[in-house]
């Protein structure tokens, strides 16, 4: 039976300049503090073995409008045999 291990890392879609929200694509060109994208986040993680599973929203809700802050990337890849 195959065992598997988890991954998850979040990306920022929002620049916090007074309310100046931006769409979701700002995660493929916003660097993050190690000076990637999530896109080449992304790459390196699949160059060893990390399949994407799923990526989920996380929405702020208001009462006057709701906003994706950022999204949850949840990838999987085999366990090492020992």
């Amino acid at each position: 039976m195959i065992k598997w291990e988890y991954c998850m890392f979040s990306a920022s879609t929002y620049e916090a300049k007074l309310f100046s929200y931006a769409s979701s694509s700002i995660i493929w060109t916003k660097r993050d503090k190690d000076g990637k994208t999530s896109f080449e986040t992304l790459q390196d993680l699949g160059e060893k073995g990390w399949e994407l599973v799923s990526t989920t929203p996380i929405t702020v809700v208001s009462q006057h409008y709701d906003y994706t802050q950022e999204l949850c990337f949840v990838l999987k890849r085999p366990m090492q045999q020992s």
